[in-house]
């Protein structure tokens, strides 16, 4: 994967709510985004895919997530596709 290093952006998610949680984060107009999901952080976290190809239209995209998640706790992965 080439990675265009105008594109790439770090930034920390602001995530809101208690049940369903909105994840957001600075994206690029016309990159793709993947939001995955892990129940703890360990040396090999099963990250499990919420969505993918998700299209930003601006500098900021959001993933509304209505998934239960067992455990009631976990961490967030977004991924530029």
């Amino acid at each position: 994967m080439v990675i265009d290093d105008l594109s790439v952006r770090l930034s920390k998610p602001l995530i809101t709510g208690i049940a369903p949680l909105n994840v957001t984060w600075n994206s690029m107009t016309s990159k793709s985004y993947a939001v995955q999901f892990a129940p703890a952080l360990t040396a090999a976290p099963a990250w499990v895919p919420l969505v993918t190809n998700l299209s930003s239209a601006g500098l900021s995209t959001s993933y509304l997530d209505m998934a239960p998640h067992s455990g009631g706790t976990g961490f967030y992965r977004v991924v530029q596709e």
